[in-house]
This record gives structure tokens, C-alpha cells and sequence, in this order.
């Protein structure tokens, strides 16, 4: 039962769920007991995994008499139903997160009221392209009103993936392109192209943003050959960023 469970418990199963989900989607509909077996998992444990399952949709009892049976819904809305869970979390971790963060301002200004008080731009050093692409992807995931995009071409953008799913959810979507052949043209974002573009960078609803470094400083910190983004989670610098992107729109 190993194969096929890393990914599973990679979009946030416990390693009893994947492997009761997993006993499932192989062997179709079947009971508590039979479940404990096929997934070897024990009796005890396979209670618990199947209702956080039926929680998250992912499986199902079916209707009938005597011992509970479960069966699974088919492989690809269960991978949908994973993804939408996990971008929940997400959502609701970067809430969190970015409540606990004014809490402990609040507390500090409050305990030194005499300090003048300093806001400070919140930003992670991201390294590496798969590092970069994953911070993207999260930061368009959780988007609600506006995405605003320039691209230089790295093609980082899952036109079918991250920025359809924002597209369909009413997310507005703007791009300024140096690339001739921009992959979003025709997928619901409004597409504008340009000779050439200062930077490249992502905001998301005036509050958070991704920028790649390049240049001297691009060189410092990494090297030519290694990706060096900004993760900025700071209003007043997004909605600088956003308004900057703003100027460049209106200016084509």
C-alpha cells in the first residue's frame, strides 16, 4: 500500500486516510473491517480516517442495511476536492498568520507608547525557481478581487491550473507581457504587451506581492543561474507595487 501514498499525504492526508483512500479508489466499495485489512491499518485507526474522508468529500457511504460500506468518488474529483481543501487551508493559515501580525503590533504599540511606531515591510527572500513558482502559485490561489502581472517571459504562469481556477472565481486578471506569445492571452485575463518591462513581479490585491530580483543585486545574492525572488506581504508596499503596475497599464 506504499505506492501512491507519498502524494496523497503531500496534499495533507494523514498516512492512515491515504492509505484507507488509496484501499478505496482500488477496490471499490467496502466495509470498516475489510477496509482495516486491505489498507492495513488498524481497526481503530480506520474509524477516524474514514470520517475525516467523508468530510472532505472524498468518500462516501452508501445507502443500504447492516455494516457501513464506503466507496471513494472517482480518482479526479477526489484530487479536485484535495486541492480545493488544501487552498482553504492555505487561505485560512495566511488569515491567521496575517491577524496574529497586527495583534502583535497592536500589543507593542501599546506597550511602548512613546516609541514612535515604524511599520516595516514584511518580506521572505525566496530562492529558487521551484521555490518561486510554488510562492506564485499560493499567492494567485488566495487572490479574491485582482491579480495584476508583469511578465518577462519565465513562463511561470499555469494558465490551465492556478490562474484559470482565480479566472473562474471572478478574479480580475491583468497582464503586461514582453512575451510575444503570452500563454494567458484568450483564458479570460486581459492581456497588454510592451517592449520591455522594468521587472517582473505578481500583486494580489493590493497586499501582497512576488518580485524577481535581477541585476547587480540578482548576482549578489545568488548568481546568474539561481532564481531570487521577494515575497512581500506589506499593504503599503503591494499597493506601492500595484500602483506602479497601474501607471504602466495606462500608459499603453
Amino acid at each position: 500500500m506504499q505506492t501512491g501514498r507519498r502524494p496523497l499525504e503531500e496534499l495533507g492526508l494523514s498516512a492512515y486516510e491515504a492509505r484507507a483512500l488509496l484501499a478505496l479508489l482500488r477496490g471499490g466499495p467496502t466495509n470498516s473491517a475489510q477496509l482495516a485489512r486491505l489498507a492495513d491499518v488498524p481497526r481503530t485507526s480506520t474509524y477516524a480516517a474514514i470520517e475525516s474522508l467523508a468530510r472532505l468529500g472524498v468518500v462516501r457511504r452508501v445507502p443500504g442495511e447492516g455494516p457501513a460500506v464506503w466507496t471513494a468518488l472517482p480518482a479526479d474529483e477526489v484530487l479536485e476536492r484535495l486541492q480545493t481543501a488544501n487552498r482553504v487551508a492555505q487561505e485560512e493559515e495566511l488569515n491567521l498568520f496575517r491577524t496574529q501580525l497586527a495583534d502583535a503590533r497592536r500589543v507593542l504599540a501599546e506597550t511602548f507608547p512613546d516609541i514612535p511606531s515604524i511599520t516595516l515591510p514584511y518580506v521572505h527572500l525566496v530562492r529558487g525557481a521551484a521555490r518561486a513558482t510554488r510562492a506564485l502559485e499560493q499567492l494567485v490561489a488566495v487572490a479574491k478581487d485582482e491579480v495584476l502581472i508583469l511578465d518577462r517571459g519565465q513562463g511561470r504562469i499555469d494558465v490551465p491550473g492556478v490562474l484559470r481556477d482565480a479566472l473562474a472565481r471572478g478574479v480580475d486578471v491583468r497582464v503586461l507581457t514582453s512575451d510575444g506569445a503570452w500563454p494567458g492571452h484568450g483564458a479570460g485575463a486581459e492581456v497588454r504587451r510592451t517592449a520591455t518591462l522594468p521587472v517582473a513581479m505578481t500583486v494580489a490585491d493590493g497586499t501582497t506581492a512576488l518580485v524577481d530580483l535581477q541585476g547587480p543585486a540578482h548576482a549578489a545574492l545568488g548568481g546568474p543561474a539561481a532564481q531570487i525572488s521577494l515575497l512581500v506581504e506589506n499593504e503599503e508596499m503591494a499597493g506601492a507595487l500595484a500602483l506602479a503596475f497601474e501607471r504602466l497599464w495606462h500608459s499603453l
